[in-house]
């Protein structure tokens, strides 16, 4: 090639350089799923199947765990309730202290109840907390039947990374795998990063290095965090992606990373017959 100037050659090079590289990952395969996997398949695809036959668009707390944990991906323990009694024994059987907050797949109306209550450590704080939400549910939707309360045992670490990750449907390129910040920073540094599953460890790890938390996750790994736990989770995102075609949307968030792991603490799936 031939240029008029310096200045007008790095453009097309830089081009020729991303094609190369973009052809490079096209020709990227995944890695055999283990023989678990197929297992965790059935009981992920029983659990939206049931969903699915009671009219529901989005899957409940338990029944999203369920369905990370048949993928191998760790989630907090927890429990849906529908009064304050029961709320109370959930909290028994979980283990003190818990949180909890409203079921709804509507975080607006999660927080027109109640943000999250947090370190509730007795069988007062937790049924006077409960009773709270349920009355204020019914005082702000009074026509419609209460949803349950989350009640999930807390989870304590030391200074993790707040990410999120997920499945979401790209006006051009379909099915995609999104991660980025997660919680309250979720749009900051442009907002989740997008990849084409099949998703494999190297193809992982380069969605992580486009994000725009690479270099806090960088950092992370000098003080003792594993990315391979999170490459990892990137991977069996995309393997459900391609098993259960219901899901038309998922979200994790928060996913908090440490030394200790990698945790989902929320997971929001919205899921349609295929």
């Amino acid at each position: 090639p031939v240029y008029v100037s310096p200045d007008s050659a790095p453009p097309p090079f830089l081009h020729l350089a991303h094609d190369r590289l973009t052809q490079g990952m096209l020709l990227q395969t995944p890695s055999t799923p283990p023989p678990s996997q197929a297992a965790g398949r059935e009981i992920a695809r029983a659990v939206i199947e049931d969903a699915l036959a009671a009219n529901q668009g989005y899957l409940d707390e338990v029944q999203s765990s369920m369905v990370l944990s048949a993928y191998g991906i760790q989630t907090a323990e927890s429990a849906i309730s529908h009064d304050a009694d029961e709320t109370v024994a959930c909290a028994r059987q979980l283990g003190y202290p818990v949180s909890l907050r409203l079921s709804s797949p509507d975080v607006g109306k999660r927080f027109s109840v109640g943000s999250i209550s947090f370190d509730l450590g007795s069988d007062d704080a937790v049924r006077t907390a409960a009773e709270s939400y349920i009355s204020r549910f019914r005082e702000r939707y009074p026509d419609e039947e209460l949803p349950g309360l989350v009640v999930q045992r807390m989870i304590r670490r030391n200074d993790p990374l707040v990410l999120m990750a997920g499945i979401a449907h790209h006006a051009a390129f379909g099915r995609v795998i999104r991660f980025g910040a997660g919680g309250i920073r979720r749009n900051i540094h442009g907002g989740p990063t997008i990849a084409l599953p099949p998703l494999n460890m190297s193809l992982a790890d380069e969605l992580i290095g486009r994000s725009g938390v690479a270099d806090p996750i960088a950092n992370a790994e000098t003080q003792g965090m594993s990315k391979t736990a999170l490459n990892w989770l990137l991977v069996q995102l995309s393997e459900l992606s391609l098993d259960l075609p219901e899901i038309e949307q998922l979200e994790i968030n928060p996913l908090l990373l440490d030394d200790q792991g990698i945790i989902a603490l929320d997971a929001r799936i919205g899921i349609e017959s295929w």
